[in-house]
């Protein structure tokens, strides 16, 4: 007999207790003649259901983080002496690294949670301005500006103001984060599997780490501000039997 508690555990995990004991117990029904290898499969298939939406946002995420960032440092590089004659070396690539999170982050919310979403809206906002930043360096009044008028408009009503609040907490666990285990890196570098492209130890997974986090915060930041976590998702309908 499959372990039925430990079924209802893992997809409660995604979905409300009752529902997970009813679509356990629809397959415990049949779990005698399919057998236990089916029963887990149905399992699988249900919290998987649960969470693809939340794969594939962080899959395409990961790789808006990958991008913006490599495009960044593209941009950065050649003006590598020029930004450090003005003292702006570190400054330009802590806002390019910012960026790149805000990109995740902005990424990964409109997925999950729509395009219509105020925490989604007010990130793409937000990357537009750090992208300026990193374009237009020169001009910080602009930059100023920009972000000035990011904050007045999130000031229009409280669902604006709670997806500002949600919005700078999700970016600063991200970036936070970030550097707290680039900080701890060096001594933790020998923990990290081997490299899927070099076959060696590399920071590979250093950018898989910190994108992972950062969805987490926002995951966490949007429920605890905006509270749509589980409309927003569209969990679907469980089945009350699966098919024969």
């Amino acid at each position: 007999m499959p372990n039925a508690a430990l079924a209802e555990w893992l997809i409660a995990r995604f979905t409300d207790a009752s529902r997970a004991a009813s679509a356990v117990g629809d397959l415990l029904e049949l779990a005698p003649e399919r057998g236990s290898f089916w029963f887990w499969w149905c399992i699988a298939r249900i919290i998987l259901s649960f969470t693809w939406r939340r794969l594939l946002a962080f899959a395409v995420a990961y790789l808006c983080l990958a991008s913006v960032n490599a495009l960044s440092f593209r941009v950065l590089v050649p003006l590598r002496e020029t930004l450090t004659a003005h003292n702006l070396g570190y400054l330009a690539l802590s806002v390019a690294t910012f960026g790149a999170f805000v990109a995740e982050a902005a990424t990964y919310v409109a997925i999950c949670y729509g395009l219509r979403d105020e925490l989604t809206q007010l990130l793409f906002m937000l990357f537009a301005a750090s992208s300026t930043a990193t374009f237009l360096w020169r001009m910080p009044e602009l930059v100023f500006a920009i972000l000035l008028a990011i904050v007045i408009l999130s000031t229009v009503s409280p669902r604006r103001r709670r997806a500002l609040l949600a919005a700078a907490l999700a970016l600063g666990i991200g970036f936070c984060g970030f550097r707290f285990i680039l900080y701890l890196w060096p001594w933790y570098l020998h923990l990290v599997p081997l490299s899927a492209t070099t076959y060696s130890l590399s920071a590979d997974a250093l950018p898989l780490l910190c994108a992972a986090i950062q969805a987490a915060a926002c995951d966490w930041a949007h429920g605890l501000a905006l509270d749509r976590h589980s409309q927003s998702l569209g969990s679907p309908a469980l089945p009350s039997k699966p098919n024969s």
